[in-house]
């Protein structure tokens, strides 16, 4: 078994594998390979065929690169055979070696306690909660993804993770951005979901009304758990922090 990047390996094996395990549809696909996709941020476990892969997105923290570890997957016939532990431990020392401070992942049910044999924690939280609609309007205006990484810097808890570059390019064709006066948000909109509110609690009846969705799920900052972190630098930072893991 040979594990390396993604260099070479056709869009359609990976296509495949991720359509496999996570049932995504082409047009996810599509803006996923278009926006946030980078062989050199994918590592893959080969034997004649592709048999497992993973990818990944930069982020910071304090200044230093932190991996989210994304789109993790092995086919249903090579699955149970230690090809995963092996494709993701050497990525642990590959992400090492070129100075990430740490690696995060958001792991599906069930599989907290394999991460956990990795050295994974949870470290991270937020506030998952249900808001109705009010009866007046907040004023809301659409922002680009670069406007929102700049608006939403000030807004962040001490120690959360920075998700920019592709990561923010990626939730751009995912959600629609918004800021108001004392508020900033990203909306699912089919979904009735803020996948994140920062600023003034108090307006979110009127910012509702405004997006004309009569209730959603709201997430914002707290203390239940969310993400898996994984120290790889002995003064590695912990992070408090994390929103986007693009469910």
């Amino acid at each position: 078994m040979i594990i390396k990047d993604g260099t070479g390996v056709p869009e359609k094996a990976l296509r495949r594998l991720w359509q496999e395990a996570f049932g995504d549809p082409d047009s996810f696909l599509d803006l996923f390979f278009a926006t946030a996709f980078a062989p050199e941020r994918c590592r893959v476990a080969m034997d004649g065929e592709l048999l497992s892969a993973l990818y990944w997105l930069d982020c910071s923290l304090e200044g230093r690169p932190v991996a989210y570890i994304y789109a993790a997957a092995t086919h249903k016939a090579h699955r149970g055979k230690g090809v995963f532990r092996r494709l993701l431990e050497d990525t642990h020392g590959h992400l090492q070696a070129l100075g990430y401070d740490s690696v995060m992942l958001v792991s599906a049910k069930g599989l907290e306690g394999y991460y956990g044999t990795f050295g994974y924690r949870f470290a991270t939280g937020y506030r998952e909660f249900t808001c109705r609609a009010g009866e007046s309007p907040v004023c809301l205006q659409p922002v680009t993804a670069a406007e929102y990484g700049h608006l939403r810097r000030p807004l962040l808890p001490k120690g959360a993770v920075l998700q920019e570059g592709a990561g923010l390019a990626f939730l751009e064709k995912l959600a629609r951005l918004y800021r108001g006066e004392n508020c900033l948000l990203a909306v699912y909109p089919t979904e009735g979901k803020l996948l994140e509110y920062l600023g003034d609690a108090e307006l979110l009846p009127g910012v509702l009304k405004a997006l004309d969705i009569p209730t959603a799920t709201v997430r914002t900052p707290g203390t239940d758990d969310r993400a898996m972190w994984k120290p790889l630098q002995p003064d590695a930072l912990r992070p408090t922090y994390f929103a986007f893991a693009f469910e």
